[in-house]
């Protein structure tokens, strides 16, 4: 995953309140991506590491 994969999860789950199944679903269904469910959170573990610093 990309960052801008990684941010849009971020947006999805955390500003739009999307449990991490509805966000595996929104992305086979939009751009027919398939990710595992550990997958999906582990890139939330990312990008809590990117705005740490912020």
């Amino acid at each position: 995953m990309g960052a801008g994969l990684i941010s849009e999860i971020g947006l999805l789950n955390g500003q739009y309140r999307m449990s991490l199944r509805q966000v595996q679903t929104d992305l086979q269904d939009r751009w027919q991506l398939s990710f595992s469910l550990g997958a999906i959170s582990q890139s939330q573990g990312q990008l809590t590491e990117w705005l740490e610093p912020l």
